[in-house]
């Protein structure tokens, strides 16, 4: 059907763009990195022989980064996400520059840099504000989570936990959103608040809690660094095991690193000693 719009549809070019984004965009949600590995070079290769700088920034910022990371490329992930972004004006705050600054701070986290990730989300927080973007819910509850996740992976990478007063704020603020998969993933930032308090006891409580809900949400990438994250206060080698085949399965290079994007907390039994 898709391709049917895209070359029987004149005029239809930001339509299949969006519908593309989108796409990209729910793709990530799920976890199924697989597919979008799978159907972004297309979508790029043919926005640039149509030399449509709308679909290169919008695919490239909605989608590329998280398939990059699967192909743990994280400076290509950064090197694409720049060149997407140079072209485009800086006098407004739209869409793409949202997107792009969520990819940039998730390629950061991967990379393990949490102290860098949230200054730069906290350095765009009130441009962000003011676009107006965080009026709408999923966005909203997602880039709230995003920062908590920064603030999390910032306390744990030096040790200062008092940005942590960051992430117990956004975490407040999603326990009271009204959709349910907001009240999860304020659980999934207090296990990583507890963890970074070393209180492992309420990390594993706040992990069983959350871990069913994000698999019935169908975030996909989520409840595997969660279970991940349960296997390792566990000690227990042959679940994380099992959770690093699981993301294999899904396009997942490695796992690890694609696990302390999720939740910037602990990536093995070596580091809780």
């Amino acid at each position: 059907a898709g391709q049917i719009f895209h070359h029987e549809c004149p005029g239809t070019a930001w339509e299949v763009t969006t519908a593309r984004a989108f796409h990209l965009w729910a793709l990530s949600f799920c976890g199924d990195v697989r597919r979008m590995c799978h159907v972004l070079p297309e979508f790029l290769d043919d926005a640039t022989k149509r030399g449509d700088l709308l679909a290169r920034a919008s695919l490239a910022t909605f989608g590329g980064p998280l398939a990059w990371l699967a192909d743990d490329e994280p400076d290509r992930a950064m090197q694409q996400l720049q060149e997407a972004m140079q072209v485009w004006p800086e006098t407004e705050f739209h869409v793409q520059h949202f997107t792009a600054l969520a990819g940039e701070v998730q390629i950061l986290l991967y990379k393990g840099e949490g102290r860098k990730a949230l200054e730069t989300i906290q350095a765009h927080w009130r441009r962000l504000s003011a676009s107006l973007f965080l009026n709408i819910e999923a966005i909203r509850i997602f880039t709230r989570h995003l920062r908590a996740r920064c603030a999390v992976g910032a306390a744990v990478a030096d040790g200062q936990l008092g940005c942590l007063s960051i992430a117990e704020r956004d975490a407040s603020l999603l326990q009271r959103e009204k959709a349910s998969w907001a009240k999860t993933m304020a659980h999934h930032v207090r296990a990583g608040i507890a963890i970074a308090h070393r209180d492992h006891e309420a990390a594993v409580e706040f992990l069983q809690e959350c871990i069913p809900h994000l698999e019935r949400a169908h975030l996909g990438l989520f409840a595997d660094a969660s279970e991940r994250a349960l296997a390792v206060l566990r000690n227990d080698s042959i679940a994380c095991g099992d959770v690093d085949q699981r993301m294999v399965g899904r396009g997942v290079k490695n796992p690890a690193r694609m696990a302390f994007l999720h939740f910037p907390v602990i990536r093995s039994c070596d580091e809780l000693s």
